[in-house]
């Protein structure tokens, strides 16, 4: 009898959650007037994709990656002396809606992004899904990560032709 009572007490808090007033959901899915709520609203995000050759040939970041250079100057990616930018990408991504992008390489990056949190008081915190596929189809990559708005995370370690090391950097932004 206790789980038939289990049982029904979800079903009835699943029905109060149903009928809470018009005006309820509203006012919780703003954050009752807060950051936290437009945070939440945010519909699409700015990402910026850099393609990175790293590679022991020369030394010094290219100018281009200059918003990542303090990165790559710590492990593992420190084990390279040389940064060169391949190309760049400037993305507006919807959310849960995925941007398909082809890479130099021949790969392929899918890009969620699911959404946005207050993380620390003066951040944002986005949920992005990453998925890499090489150039033959096969998955390299399948994750969910929590990164902070404008920050960077950074994607790579296949050879790539020439010599060198393929390293994709991602950053995204909401409004």
């Amino acid at each position: 009898m206790t789980g038939f009572r289990s049982a029904a007490a979800a079903v009835a808090l699943a029905c109060a959650v149903l009928v809470l007033p018009a005006g309820a959901g509203a006012a919780y899915a703003q954050g009752e007037g807060g950051k936290d709520g437009a945070q939440q609203a945010a519909t699409a995000a700015d990402c910026h994709i850099f393609e990175i050759k790293a590679s022991n040939e020369g030394n010094g970041v290219d100018p281009e990656l200059k918003p990542l250079a303090r990165k790559l100057k710590k492990p593992p990616f420190s084990s390279w002396k040389a940064f060169k930018l391949l190309k760049r990408h400037e993305k507006k991504v919807e959310r849960m809606k995925a941007l398909n992008l082809g890479l130099v390489t021949g790969s392929k990056l899918a890009l969620l992004f699911r959404g946005a949190s207050g993380g620390q008081p003066s951040k944002t915190r986005l949920r992005l899904t990453f998925t890499l596929d090489d150039k033959n189809g096969k998955r390299k990559l399948d994750g969910t990560i929590n990164l902070d708005s404008g920050d960077y995370s950074l994607i790579g370690g296949d050879s790539i032709e020439g010599g060198g090391t393929y390293i994709v950097a991602v950053s995204c932004t909401v409004p």
